[in-house]
């Protein structure tokens, strides 16, 4: 009786696609592909469905945790992605025709509203966002008399702003 050391291959179910490999390697091909995907709206899932994907999101998150220009595309990808939410949201809304559908189509339009304002808060967000810069520093009479004085001879050189 002779054993058999070599493992078996596990058979496949009859009308199943071969597996993907193992272990993917990032190509520049892959990354172009994935981020021009995701800047036309779709989503890291729906891309890994494909079967000439990474089965696995993750494995496109260590791509982009180890590769700085996939890093940079992809995060510009996500920003244009904003565009196409918001493209999607418009054709859903003029695509309604009954009450039910404009309801759905509705609901729809807002999500991708609110994706595209996370995508793209600069451009889709309704939020204001104000930064700035405050410094607090004390100051004698002396320096103040001072600083007046220097900003009221720099307003009657320039002139008053807004003109009339």
């Amino acid at each position: 009786m002779t054993t058999n050391t070599q493992p078996q291959k596990p058979k496949r179910k009859q009308g199943t696609k071969p597996s993907r490999p193992w272990k993917w390697i990032y190509t520049e091909e892959l990354g172009e592909e994935i981020c021009e995907r995701i800047s036309q709206g779709e989503t890291l899932p729906s891309i890994c469905r494909d079967q000439h994907m990474p089965s696995s999101i993750s494995t496109i998150y260590g791509w982009l945790a180890n590769n700085l220009a996939f890093e940079a595309a992809y995060t510009r990808a996500r920003i244009r992605a904003a565009d196409s939410l918001i493209d999607k949201a418009l054709d859903a809304s003029d695509a309604a025709d009954s009450k039910d559908n404009a309801n759905v189509a509705r609901v729809k339009a807002d999500v991708a509203i609110r994706v595209a304002a996370k995508l793209n808060p600069h451009k889709y967000s309704e939020r204001l966002q104000l930064d700035g810069d405050i410094r607090v520093q004390r100051m004698t009479d002396e320096q103040i008399d001072k600083r007046i004085t220097y900003l009221a001879q720099k307003l009657a050189l320039e002139g008053p702003k807004g003109g009339t």
